[in-house]
């Protein structure tokens, strides 16, 4: 019985790590749809979700959506936005995880 609890307290974490990323992915299906894919808003939850593939260890993709949010960033608030440098350095420590 002990056995079966951790199995399922396992599989529950992993199944609370993916919804994250679905969740996002929904929003992020909206935000394109009404904001557009180049608004800072839109941008926002590019950064999100690539912190959820970040929490999972998924630096690849992390860093993808990180990039992401990144251009967005500079483009549209610049480069010493607050926003932007916050990207910038969730970048660097995710190539620190690598």
């Amino acid at each position: 019985m002990k056995k079966f609890f951790s199995f399922l307290l396992v599989a529950i974490i992993i199944f609370a790590m993916t919804l994250p990323a679905e969740w996002y992915q929904k929003a992020l299906a909206i935000d394109e749809k009404v904001l557009g894919k180049d608004h800072p808003d839109t941008a926002t939850t590019y950064d999100n979700t690539a912190g959820v593939y970040d929490d999972q260890g998924d630096n690849a993709k992390a860093l993808e959506w990180y990039q992401k949010a990144l251009d967005i960033r500079e483009k549209k608030l610049g480069p010493d936005h607050p926003y932007t440098k916050q990207t910038k350095e969730s970048i660097k420590l995710c190539l620190a995880k690598k």
